[in-house]
């Protein structure tokens, strides 16, 4: 799911709106909870999510290149903060890449 508008992660992802007023969307608070609310949502064991800022300009006073990832597996939430550089979509690719390295480590983890 693709929930690049706010009112789609309030709407849709019940993300609660005092958390997006607090945090704004391009946050570690609002990516954890995309998480959570995607794997309730499809019934999965995982799912990844990606809030930030991937450019042109700065965002809710956020500078482009913040990228929040949101990792929920099972019953854990794990969000990632990262400070990227490059265009929009270097920014992108960079964040995907990192997210499947951040799976990946999860999964390993937790094969033991």
């Amino acid at each position: 799911m693709v929930s690049y508008q706010t009112r789609v992660k309030r709407d849709v992802l019940k993300i609660d709106e005092k958390v997006i007023h607090q945090f704004g969307v391009v946050s570690n608070e609002v990516a954890g909870l995309m998480a959570i609310q995607g794997q309730r949502m499809f019934d999965s064991d995982l799912c990844i999510s990606f809030t930030g800022n991937a450019g042109p300009t700065a965002m809710e006073g956020k500078p482009v290149g913040l990228v929040y990832i949101g990792i929920a597996f099972q019953e854990k939430i794990h969000t990632f903060c990262f400070e990227l550089s490059g265009g929009r979509e270097d920014i992108k690719k960079q964040a995907i890449l990192l997210g499947i390295e951040k799976i990946l480590n999860i999964l390993k983890k937790n094969q033991k």
